[in-house]
């Protein structure tokens, strides 16, 4: 009596009231909002499915609900392939998304090959495939030396693997095999101690989007050669990365170039390279706030010649702090197109000079955005910063305002203020008196754009978890249809 009861309420409710196709909609919501682990009691799928017959009826019913794995091989269940299988059979002829995290004890290393090899046996199906592989370079060696492979739905590819602690010299440096004639999208970043063991040949000339690491010399010219519809290219170079003095033109497909690695790979490259339809520039050498003031000046003078050299008009520039923290050379104007700047900052060394820089109108004249991130030790050390930082605003959105040629300088609209506390601390929101508060308040009443908000004297940024600066990383760049990302 008691379960009819309930079934009577639970019919006079309005979500049992909706029809099956509505019913599977939302259910579908929920399956997108789902970023756990496929493979569990708690996987939006099998809940759905265990509420109630008609449920279970529509879901068992809805191949769209099936199409999303995430699988991490530390909490496998008894029979995982068995459980694989249901969610192939459900999904029917849909095609598939995976991520799959290879986290598992030494003694699940067959579960997790067999997992694998699962998801190399229905590679038709794939449209997204992300594997963080971590130490299992095996893994990686056979997947990509199989040649009997089809990936014909491919779109995106994502690979992580980590060999620094368990390397084999005898394995041979994997050459990619696979067939994939709609895959757009890669990344490749593995790790290994041997320069040696890279990825040597990339089969795949329609890449629009590329992210690698160790990059060699040999490397780099084979992606300019052939990828010549590359739009958004990622270089991590290695150590060894040496470019003979020659001229390399990037495609004019390129607008966005992010390159990593050690300072004088990075201002080496900058001098041998033009891409002439550029939009994005981001520069990330290690350490970027403490690069001393010498090198910083000849990053600079390479970036203005590659500018000038290139004749693109970059909208978007990523660097670190101490690039304006020096004099800026001459000619700068090369640069007058960036009307988005990001910068990351100490703030108890060489702010003044950042500031006063920026103070400078001429300096970036189409400067629209600016996003400043800066670490500090305390937070008396943060509000000695941000009064002369809201001055700078201030100053250039007045002298835009008062400018006979308003046509030659562009009103600063939106500015972002995060911080990062040395101490490794979760991020909290920022404390700041009363004057800042007001100040702030003024500053959004007269037009600017605050990229966060202001609440009970504290400031809450746009960007609730930022790593270091580059706030691209962390969005869903690679997760086209994963419903998340491999946390690298």
């Amino acid at each position: 009596m008691t379960s009819t009861l309930n079934s009577y309420r639970n019919h006079a409710t309005f979500v049992f009231r909706l029809p099956n196709e509505l019913l599977a909609l939302v259910f579908e919501h929920c399956v997108d909002a789902y970023t756990g682990h496929t493979f569990s009691k708690n996987a939006i799928p099998w809940v759905l499915a265990r509420t109630c017959r008609r449920w279970r009826h529509v879901v068992l019913r809805a191949p769209s609900l099936w199409n999303l794995m995430h699988i991490n091989t530390r909490c496998l269940p008894r029979n995982p392939i068995q459980m694989m299988n249901s969610w192939l059979e459900r999904s029917q002829t849909l095609s598939l998304s995976c991520t799959i995290w290879i986290e598992a004890p030494p003694s699940e290393a067959d579960a997790e090959k067999q997992l694998f090899l699962q998801i190399l046996v229905h590679s038709h199906r794939w449209r997204h495939l992300a594997f963080e592989l971590r130490s299992r370079c095996d893994l990686y060696h056979q997947f990509a030396t199989s040649k009997c492979l089809f990936f014909s739905n491919l779109r995106s590819l994502q690979i992580y693997a980590d060999a620094s602690s368990s390397y084999d010299i005898a394995i041979a440096p994997p050459v990619l095999n696979l067939s994939a004639p709609s895959l757009s999208s890669a990344s490749f970043l593995l790790f290994i101690p041997d320069v040696n063991w890279q990825i040597t040949s990339l089969p795949w000339s329609q890449l629009t989007d590329l992210e690698i690491s160790l990059v060699t010399s040999e490397n780099f010219l084979e992606i300019v050669n052939i990828l010549t519809v590359l739009q958004h290219c990622h270089l991590s170079t290695s150590s060894e990365f040496i470019l003979d003095p020659q001229m390399v033109v990037f495609p004019p497909s390129l607008r966005y170039l992010e390159i990593l690695g050690p300072l004088s790979n990075m201002i080496n490259l900058l001098y041998h390279i033009s891409t002439p339809s550029l939009l994005h520039l981001s520069l990330s050498p290690p350490d970027a706030s403490t690069v001393p003031s010498g090198a910083a000046r000849r990053l600079l003078q390479s970036v203005v010649s590659f500018q000038t050299r290139s004749q693109c008009r970059l909208r978007q520039l990523r660097v670190p702090i101490t690039f304006f923290c020096s004099p800026v050379p001459r000619p700068f104007e090369c640069l007058s197109s960036v009307q988005e700047l990001h910068v990351c900052l100490e703030i108890e060394n060489n702010h003044h000079l950042f500031i006063l820089n920026l103070r400078n109108i001429k300096l970036l004249p189409q400067l629209k955005q600016l996003h400043v991130i800066a670490s500090y030790d305390s937070m008396e050390t943060f509000h000695y910063f941000i009064s002369p930082f809201l001055d700078m605003v201030e100053l250039r959105r007045r002298s835009a305002y008062y400018s006979r040629s308003r046509q030659s300088f562009a009103m600063l609209e939106s500015i972002e203020i995060d911080m990062i506390k040395r101490d490794g601390r979760p991020k909290v929101p920022i404390s700041i008196n009363h004057t800042i508060s007001e100040r702030l308040a003024r500053l959004q009443r007269d037009g600017l754009i605050l990229l966060g908000s202001v609440r009970d004297e504290k400031l809450h940024p746009f960007h609730a978890s930022l790593n270091y600066w580059d706030i691209e990383k962390h969005e869903k760049r690679w997760s086209q249809g994963l419903g998340g990302v491999i946390g690298w």
